[in-house]
């Protein structure tokens, strides 16, 4: 078994941006909770799944890049995080309005997590 977990990103580093490592296949549940110094990540495409709240506490992310090869997960320039398969929202960096949230509620799984920044 080749899987490589990425448990937890250590919360008092200093750095503003973390590219993760080509050989991680998984972001841990809470691997980046509290990192609220991080303004960027960038996801490659072995991912093949994240965690629950793995970006919670991550109050000055900007910017989530995922691999345009990952078949996983996709994000855009909006800060939006999903999972292509099940349609799931991971994250949603930019503030939004509470109908847009609803109507996202609606559209994605009923047990998707939504986590604001």
């Amino acid at each position: 078994n080749d899987q490589t977990i990425l448990i937890r990103y250590p919360s008092r580093k200093d750095s503003l941006s973390y590219i993760i490592p080509d050989s991680v296949t998984s972001i841990g549940e809470e691997a980046f909770a509290g990192c609220s110094k991080l303004t960027s990540i960038t996801i490659p495409d072995s991912v093949t799944s994240i965690g629950e709240r793995a970006f919670a506490g991550c109050s000055s992310l900007k910017t989530i890049d995922v691999a345009n090869d990952n078949q996983n997960y996709m994000s855009d320039e909006e800060g939006i995080l999903i999972n292509k398969q099940q349609k799931t929202l991971i994250l949603l960096i930019k503030k939004i309005n509470q109908v847009l949230i609803l109507l996202l509620k609606k559209v994605l799984k009923k047990n998707s997590y939504i986590f604001l920044l």
